[in-house]
């Protein structure tokens, strides 16, 4: 078995358009304010 190194990041994929999406939550603090801003639906922002 091998042991995982406790120094390895986790990877994180996000392209920018989720992490713009990420980022507009975070600032309007609610998905469907953030949706939208964004111009996508609400449902579209939560599974982003």
């Amino acid at each position: 078995m091998k042991k995982s190194d406790p120094h390895k990041i986790a990877s994180i994929d996000f392209d920018l358009r989720q992490l713009e999406i990420f980022c507009k939550v975070l600032e309007l603090k609610s998905f469907s304010k953030a949706a939208g801003a964004v111009c996508l639906a609400q449902a579209s922002v939560s599974e982003e």
